[in-house]
């Protein structure tokens, strides 16, 4: 499913794709002994892009279990929340990439990475996740769950002490806070960066939540000094999907329609069309 960009960029021609609130779920059928369950292997392979969700999108449906595999969320805007549902065993092998989150809920998943996106909040109560964090901008969590975090620029303000949160795996992370990680154990806490003021890291002050006047870039001296465990910078613009709202599917950027068609009836148009490399 691709959609036309999940924000409005008239400079690019690019005018948002906008959807409510959706459920991804299975179907269901009916099985041997005439119970009504949900089709394995229904929605396995989905890829959704170029989308703004102006409301909630839940993944999963309660009931009899059965997972849903492989799912791609790409250059999406989420104005709600991102919820994998309740009860919902399970939800596995989901890349979120280049998405901009208002909230995530990792509630019940598994193998699930989120990586080169923005989040204003990610919470989540289970100790049994698989989630990795990269290369991405982390503005707050409650209670995350049991995470992976690499590459990214967090700036919570609060150090949770959380049994999930001390099991969590840090690795070249900038903060914010210098106390951010006090309540994490040595062993999970390597090569990482505290108290680093916004000035130092971008340049500017960028708030506490997510603003679409800002690129969210670090700044030149920055990035030669905070290199992440691939080599590149950390933040967003880093790793192996270098952070864009752009969507896949080729952009019209200009276009040339004469008013009139000539004697014989045909109409010149030109029509220029840029793809990403």
């Amino acid at each position: 499913v691709y959609g036309a960009g999940c924000e409005t960029d008239e400079s690019k021609g690019i005018y948002s794709t906008n959807v409510g609130e959706i459920t991804i779920q299975h179907g269901t059928e009916v099985n041997s002994e005439g119970e009504t369950v949900n089709k394995t292997g229904d929605l396995d392979g989905i890829h959704i892009e170029g989308i703004a969700f102006t409301e909630s999108v839940n993944i999963g449906k309660n009931g009899k279990p059965v997972t849903l595999k492989d799912l791609t969320l790409k250059r999406c805007k989420f104005y709600g929340s991102l919820n994998t549902v309740q009860d919902a065993w399970c939800i596995s092998d989901v890349n979120i990439i280049n998405c901009i989150i208002g909230n995530i809920n990792t509630d019940l998943t598994n193998n699930i990475a989120i990586y080169n996106s923005i989040i204003n909040r990610l919470y989540g109560y289970h100790n049994d996740n698989k989630l990795l964090i990269k290369n991405c901008i982390l503005f707050d969590y409650d209670n995350p769950c049991v995470t992976t975090y690499k590459d990214n620029i967090i700036l919570d303000s609060y150090a949770w002490g959380s049994d999930a949160f001390k099991a969590s795996f840090f690795e070249k992370n900038i903060f914010r806070y210098g106390d951010a990680l006090n309540n994490v154990s040595y062993s999970n806490d390597k090569d990482n960066w505290t108290g680093k003021n916004d000035i130092a890291i971008f340049g500017e002050e960028i708030g506490n939540e997510y603003d679409p006047s800002k690129t969210y870039a670090i700044k030149a001296e920055a990035a030669g000094t905070y290199i992440g465990t691939d080599g590149t910078p950390v933040g967003i613009y880093g790793g192996l999907y270098p952070f864009t709202k752009t969507p896949s599917n080729p952009q019209i950027i200009s276009k040339e329609i004469d008013v009139k068609s000539t004697l014989d009836g045909k109409l010149k148009v030109s029509i220029k069309v840029e793809a990403q490399k």
